[in-house]
């Protein structure tokens, strides 16, 4: 004797399963749902994953094509810094997808915690940021200290450029003073030279003019 279960082929502790409607298909069972979530999933993952590539292709097409100073379209962007904008969206599609499950893993540790655990993990993460505070606080006072010794050592670099310029300046003065006196007593020097040969010509010029009549 068979019974209705035995009839329909499936048993329930509620009662016997009630059998589908006449031209209507059998419901999934929960095990071939997630099954075919997890497929057209997949499949959604590969259709996106080909479409980017091809739009990945054909943005590198793009910029291949494009000069190096083209000219600029609506928004002011070049149109090469706009082909460069989008693939770069795209190649970072995938650090952002990265990212976002690593947030939603690290979000569902948290919620899976009880109340002590929780509780010990803020009290952990409060001390990470009080460690990290201070780090950071040390990093700037290293890189502070690191600047002001690189300004003073500057400052001094400089002064010493600027004495050893100012030296050189103060030298080459004097010898430019001292090539003054030489010249102007050089040419003061051939001046009485000249006046004295000017009034030697002038007098044996007198003589000479002189000479015949004193003759006569």
């Amino acid at each position: 004797v068979q019974t209705d279960s035995a009839k329909h082929g499936s048993f329930s502790p509620y009662g016997p399963a009630k059998p589908p409607p006449p031209g209507t298909a059998a419901p999934l069972l929960p095990k071939m749902r997630c099954e075919e979530a997890g497929m057209m999933k997949h499949e959604l993952a590969r259709q996106l994953a080909i479409r980017k590539a091809r739009k990945v292709a054909e943005l590198e097409a793009a910029l291949a094509k494009q000069p190096t100073d083209g000219p600029k379209h609506k928004g002011g962007l070049p149109e090469r810094g706009r082909l460069q904008l989008q693939l770069r969206m795209l190649r970072l599609m995938d650090r952002q997808a990265a990212l976002r499950s690593e947030v939603e893993e690290a979000q569902e540790d948290i919620l899976s915690m009880n109340e002590r655990t929780y509780k010990k993990h803020v009290r952990q993460l409060d001390k990470q940021n009080v460690d990290l505070a201070k780090v950071v606080e040390k990093s700037k006072a290293e890189k502070s200290t690191a600047l002001y010794k690189a300004l003073r050592s500057w400052k001094s670099d400089l002064q010493d450029r600027y004495s050893s310029q100012r030296e050189l300046r103060v030298v080459r003065g004097r010898a430019i003073l001292r090539a003054h006196d030489r010249f102007l007593r050089g040419h003061t020097k051939s001046k009485e030279d000249d006046r004295t040969k000017r009034m030697e010509a002038l007098k044996v010029g007198r003589t000479v003019h002189w000479w015949p009549n004193d003759l006569v």
